[in-house]
């Protein structure tokens, strides 16, 4: 097999065992998701959930997604689910890139630190 290959694949398996050491520890875990097409969110957000439940029914976790939406909701909280609006938190005068630096990170973790239960 090409050692690039082999690269990859040794990468993503780091990657895995990470997040499965993750969900199965009892730290409080946060994911974000930036959304950028189309999303089913109470069909998205129920599999995102049950999956992680699936790997460890006691894993304290929240999923913040992040949305781009013409709306005057800054964030809504619900059951282990934090959306944010980032239509304000964007900065205009960067342009995008695949990290988003063109986003106000900073309110954003705000947002979710403030609004996210610790337990």
């Amino acid at each position: 097999m090409d050692n690039q290959i082999i690269q990859f694949i040794d990468k993503y398996k780091i990657r895995y065992y990470r997040l499965m050491d993750s969900i199965n520890s009892n730290n409080k875990l946060i994911f974000i998701h930036k959304v950028t097409g189309l999303f089913d969110e109470s069909r998205d957000v129920i599999d995102f959930k049950n999956t992680i439940l699936s790997i460890n029914k006691n894993t304290n976790f929240c999923l913040v997604i992040l949305i781009n939406i013409p709306d005057n909701y800054v964030f809504i909280y619900k059951d282990r689910f934090l959306k944010i609006n980032i239509s304000k938190l964007i900065n205009t005068n960067i342009d995008p890139t695949w990290y988003s630096s063109e986003l106000n990170w900073v309110e954003i973790f705000n947002i979710i630190k403030n609004n996210v239960p610790v337990n």
